[in-house]
């Protein structure tokens, strides 16, 4: 059986040495805390005070949510396949080599007695099964974790950023109608054709119940006339300023209209136009 381990060495000075390592990995230390430090890893230069630091580390690499590309199968067979050994080397106890001799009249088949338990644990193996469960945590969890959703804030702004520097973005006023949800409706339109890309800004455009009706953006485009709008997208509202990226259906090569409508939820093939909502007009 292995020898079980302590945490941590005992003693007044160790424990303030092991707090101090504690809190320098979660929090950091002040001057006087960290020159405390220095002087206790001075006298006790068996202990690895950077143990907690690289594990702190290590963990937040697995759990920051960062994205990282597959990791290729046959690594991840090999990670799995030697990370238990690797890990058992760190904590398997050094065999004695202190023998105690049988007198004269003993049995000759009288097995070796092992030496007395020591007071101080093996810190050293202990911090080394540390890096080593921290670094099986990083390959397995850290390759394999799926990736976190992007945030809908940042994506908005990178479209708004993308959009708003292209050389032909044009930018039009929402128009209030007579439809009593876009009376009080103000804001902007930005389009690229070049990008196929824009974006639009309303400020007074109700709340909507998805189950109830769903807002649709309608886009003319003058090659096809009139009667066939290109679908820029199905969208809701919460209330307040909003921006909603433009998601047209097929390519639009010259706009000269857009319009919002109040269609059923999931929007429509082809509006009736019964509830135009705002319009933008070259």
């Amino acid at each position: 059986m292995h020898r079980p381990l302590r945490d941590r060495p005992e003693g007044p000075e160790e424990d303030r040495l092991f707090d101090l390592m504690r809190e320098r990995a979660v929090h950091g230390l002040e001057d006087d805390e960290l020159r405390e430090l220095n002087r206790l890893a001075a006298l006790h230069a068996d202990v690895d005070v950077e143990c907690y630091d690289r594990t702190a580390a290590a963990l937040d690499l697995v759990f920051s949510g960062r994205r990282c590309p597959p990791l290729p199968e046959e690594l991840k067979r090999r990670i799995a396949s030697t990370a238990p050994r690797a890990v058992g080397a760190a904590v398997r106890p050094r065999p004695s080599s202190v023998r105690v001799h049988s007198p004269p009249d003993s049995s000759p088949s009288m097995a070796p007695v092992p030496p007395p338990p020591t007071r101080r644990a093996n810190w050293p193996a202990w911090s080394g099964w540390i890096a080593a469960t921290a670094a099986a945590l990083v390959a397995v969890l850290g390759w394999t974790r799926e990736p976190a959703p992007p945030d809908p804030t940042q994506v908005a702004r990178v479209l708004q950023r993308e959009v708003d520097a292209a050389p032909d973005c044009i930018v039009l006023p929402w128009k209030p109608t007579e439809d009593p949800d876009g009376r009080a409706v103000s804001g902007d339109l930005h389009w690229s054709t070049a990008l196929q890309k824009g974006y639009m800004r309303f400020r007074g455009l109700p709340a909507n119940d998805p189950a109830q009706k769903q807002y649709q953006l309608w886009i003319f485009d003058e090659p096809r006339g009139t009667d066939h709008p290109v679908d820029g997208g199905v969208f809701d509202v919460v209330g307040g300023e909003v921006v909603i990226p433009i998601d047209a259906k097929i390519r639009v090569n010259a706009p000269a209209l857009f319009a919002v409508t109040a269609e059923p939820p999931g929007g429509v093939v082809v509006s009736k136009r019964e509830h135009i909502i705002s319009l933008a007009q070259l």
